[in-house]
């Protein structure tokens, strides 16, 4: 009876695991939308949404944006071209969104 649960149990673990490898992936930065740069836009705001654990990132300029846990820790940093940028991250959290102009707190 002992070696039924204790094959169980190690099924369920190795079951388990393609479930956690995909949570802890690199993250994912995808283009949605291009726009052309408009020397007009350097004052527009970044806008930024999130939907189904993705973070969506518009701007009207080119910007370096830098995700950081919310221990301060560094996740990552994109240069971004005028348009819409999806990020998808590995996990759920709270994370700090950070711009030249503009710091966000999202949780995911």
């Amino acid at each position: 009876m002992n070696r039924i649960l204790a094959l169980m149990i190690v099924i369920l673990a190795a079951m388990a695991l393609p479930l956690a490898a995909a949570d802890n992936r690199v993250p994912l930065w995808e283009t949605v939308e291009v726009r052309e740069e408009a020397s007009s836009s350097e004052n527009e705001p970044i806008e930024i949404t999130t939907r189904e654990r993705q973070i969506y990132i518009t701007t009207g300029q080119t910007v370096e944006v830098r995700v950081y846990s919310i221990l301060g820790q560094l996740i990552t940093k994109r240069k971004i071209s005028p348009g819409t940028v999806r990020l998808t991250l590995g996990t759920r959290g709270i994370y700090i969104l950070k711009t030249d102009t503009t710091t966000r707190r999202i949780n995911l």
